[in-house]
């Protein structure tokens, strides 16, 4: 009876979250609620929901530690959206009293409510159903930052919260809240019309990408200006394939997320919702980068005047936290028939409204593919990242091969053809 009165007790202080309200509309802690409601509160079916619950949840859930309950209230705590979240995310440690005060109310609670298995556990009914040591595979392995990592053991060493409350204010002003501080590369969903985070996200760095120097140095110096304040341009990196396009818009966020940068990947049969998007983005504290990966639209396609119209022409301006970053094949974006050439009588007018889309990027950076010198020296780097153990008259040979059996020279190439040297040599150890 104890027990469940503790419980009681607890069900009511959660009722009375004035900062973290998101909490209450959990599934996890909607079930808990469910489950200190029932008449007989440790009654094992009712505790057999909430465990599925937490269970469901520790699969998605960032991985922080092994025990299921404090691993969910670590993410929904450090990374809740709410108006002193936010606030904390422009003031950080200079928050005012009365910002600090409703924080320190509700981490009092929470914390309460962090320990909730300590009343749990100690019942009989269900001795089984541990919440510890419920490892979740290679989510072990995902890189935290190092201040994340800081807070998760203050969180996690019994200590009063709000003595370290400058802790919390320092997480949520250095790497932001909600969705967009969990996550620096998302999609925008157009079916559900929301933004979704990607949970494996591309790791790729500028060091992993051979050659191509030049070219890259261009559009990180843009990006440099953008997250300075500076006036920037969208980004249209257009050439060959496999050239490393798309690895280098990926690489600036791994590169500069920690300094606010953000990418969005929108698909194109979505650039319809293109205002929508950046209205949602024009009121967040971050500089976010709209992705347009493999971008091309065939003569028949009128998508690309929705995508014109949305970069300039408006009448509601593009947010100053928002460049488009896109991806082509093709330097003018639009596939042109001879046959349109010749026999449009206006032929010049079609032309140029075709040209436009790509004339809305200010910087358009070519990507061609490389000659043999450049193939074989990203195939001779990238053996030397992997640390291959192989001749390098050898290791020329076989890419020069490689090369003949397949389409052309690539980076991408390359990196497919040291996967396969990598494997094989993995197989014989």
């Amino acid at each position: 009876m104890e027990t469940e009165n503790k419980l009681k007790y607890l069900k009511e202080k959660i009722k009375e979250l004035a900062v973290f309200r998101n909490v209450l509309e959990d599934p996890v802690i909607l079930s808990l609620l469910d489950f200190i409601s029932a008449e007989d509160s440790l009654e094992a079916g009712n505790f057999g929901k909430l465990y599925w619950e937490l269970l469901a949840a520790h699969e998605t859930d960032r991985f922080y530690t092994p025990n299921a309950w404090k691993n969910h209230l670590i993410n929904l705590i450090i990374w809740d959206d709410n108006p002193v979240t936010r606030q904390g995310t422009i003031s950080g440690q200079n928050l005012s009293d009365s910002w600090r005060k409703a924080l320190c109310h509700d981490l009092i609670i929470l914390e309460e409510l962090f320990n909730l298995e300590k009343l749990v556990s100690i019942n009989d009914k269900f001795p089984l159903l541990s919440w510890e040591n419920l490892q979740v595979g290679p989510k072990n392995f995902i890189k935290h930052h190092k201040l994340t990592l800081e807070l998760v053991e203050y969180m996690l060493s019994g200590k009063d919260w709000t003595k370290e409350l400058n802790l919390f204010l320092l997480h949520y002003k250095k790497l932001g809240v909600g969705l967009f501080g969990k996550y620096h590369a998302l999609y925008w969903d157009g079916r559900a019309e929301r933004f979704c985070g990607v949970i494996n996200q591309d790791k790729v760095t500028f060091l992993q990408l051979i050659g191509y120097e030049k070219e890259r140095q261009k559009v990180i110096l843009n990006t440099i200006k953008f997250l300075k304040g500076y006036p920037a341009n969208n980004v249209l990196l257009y050439g060959d394939r496999g050239t490393g396009k798309s690895s280098t818009v990926k690489a600036l966020v791994n590169e500069y997320s920690h300094l606010g940068l953000r990418i969005i990947e929108l698909k194109k049969n979505y650039i319809c919702d293109f205002p929508v998007i950046v209205r949602q983005l024009s009121v967040l504290p971050y500089k976010f980068l709209i992705f347009l990966d493999d971008l091309s639209f065939e003569e028949h396609e009128v998508e690309y005047k929705a995508l014109k119209g949305a970069f300039e022409g408006g009448l509601e301006a593009r947010p100053a936290n928002v460049l488009v970053y896109a991806t082509s094949n093709r330097r003018h974006i639009i596939r042109e028939s001879f046959t349109q050439r010749e026999d449009d009588i206006h032929k010049r007018d079609t032309i140029e409204e075709k040209m436009s889309l790509a004339d809305r990027f200010g910087l358009q950076v070519a990507f061609q593919s490389p000659d043999q010198v450049l193939y074989l020296h990203i195939v001779k780097e990238l053996a030397k990242q992997r640390q291959l153990t192989i001749d390098p008259k050898k290791l020329e040979k076989m890419a020069t091969q490689w090369e003949l059996r397949h389409s052309g020279r690539s980076g991408r190439l390359a990196k497919q053809f040291i996967d396969y040297l990598e494997g094989e040599e993995s197989l014989v150890d």
